[in-house]
């Protein structure tokens, strides 16, 4: 089985501050560390809001679920449920949220946002959001090209961060948990 320790020492370092709170949110529904949410909640792609004393300039999220198919079965984890390049803090103050500057890009998703998705009895999976400085551009050939269902299951996230230029420390994150 896939070891997740990583992402639940993530996890614990967003819910200690040591790792600072990314701003999602879905529809308008806005996520706190461990929002419980249903799978119908999830459908609409999440917008981000950057922790306001982050200042000026380019990220990459990576959203996964950490517990597939089961919590204590999770050989099919982590699988990765949305990855966009390229954000940019906008301009203006987003009003609807005490974290900061909403995250905006006209780049299309590596890979589009996949609603949440645990299989009927199993208990809640839990969604993590992982914000990455980007340090220089992304490769183009990357952006746009999706990939399939069964190629999201087990991502390697380590290599996809080699892939994205990426150093690999998360500057932000968030999560939520549903079934």
């Amino acid at each position: 089985m896939p070891d997740v320790s990583s992402y639940e020492a993530t996890i614990q370092s967003i819910k200690d501050g040591s790792i600072p709170t990314l701003g999602v949110s879905i529809d308008s529904k806005t996520i706190n560390l461990g929002t419980k949410l249903t799978k119908k909640e999830t459908q609409s792609t999440p917008t981000l809001t950057l922790p306001s004393s982050f200042g000026e300039g380019t990220y990459t999220v990576i959203a996964l679920d950490i517990d597939a198919p089961f919590v204590s079965l999770n050989f099919l984890s982590p699988i990765v449920h949305w990855m966009q390049t390229d954000l940019e803090p906008s301009t203006t103050q987003d009003e609807s949220s005490e974290v900061g500057l909403k995250l905006e890009t006209s780049e299309p998703p590596v890979i589009p946002w996949l609603p949440a998705g645990p299989p009927p009895g199993a208990a809640p999976h839990r969604y993590v959001f992982l914000l990455y400085k980007q340090e220089k551009e992304v490769n183009s050939e990357l952006k746009g090209r999706g990939i399939g269902k069964l190629a999201r299951m087990r991502f390697d996230l380590s290599k996809m961060l080699g892939e994205l230029g990426l150093a690999g420390r998360v500057v932000a994150g968030n999560w939520f948990v549903a079934n």
